[in-house]
């Protein structure tokens, strides 16, 4: 059975649609009318329940996880979306962890501990202080390593219908 979320009917609410109403997305959702013994009812069931699984994933990009951490690797010419449906907090903390595992895989530095000092020191830097291996902003983090091979691990947006 189909229980429509607080969050859910706000939504609808704020959409505004005269016939796609809580209320009457509460009466039909729940329906499983059969075409051949009743056609206009099933086909008003489609409708709503068309309608609510468009707007639940309306509900799931609505919210403040809307960015992605993605990387691209130059030396073996891969890219990887690494996490998805983050908030920006997120993604900082999950940008600084992929980096510092990637420090260690990379045998930039032996450990994450070591790793965890390297990125401190990049992303309080000043031009005088840079670190040729890494460098680290707000939203990426660029390693540089063997003879001229770089891989970039940035924060994105993600598409989202309502997001502002």
């Amino acid at each position: 059975m189909v229980k429509i979320t607080d969050k859910e009917k706000e939504l609808i609410t704020k959409l505004g649609d005269p016939y796609y109403t809580v209320s009457n997305i509460e009466k039909w959702i729940n329906r499983n009318d059969n075409v051949f013994a009743n056609a206009p009812a099933a086909l008003q069931a489609m409708g709503i329940k068309g309608y609510y699984e468009a707007m639940k994933r309306m509900v799931m990009y609505s919210n403040d996880a809307c960015y992605a951490l993605i990387s691209w690797n130059d030396e073996y010419m891969q890219q990887a979306l690494i996490a998805t449906n983050l908030t920006k907090e997120q993604a900082q903390i999950a940008m600084k962890e992929h980096t510092l595992a990637r420090l260690v895989e990379l045998d930039i530095v032996e450990t994450v501990e070591m790793a965890a000092t390297m990125y401190g020191a990049a992303a309080n830097c000043t031009p005088d202080t840079e670190i040729d291996a890494l460098h680290v902003g707000s939203d990426e983090a660029s390693i540089s390593f063997g003879s001229d091979h770089e891989e970039r691990i940035s924060i994105v947006m993600q598409p989202s219908i309502t997001h502002d």
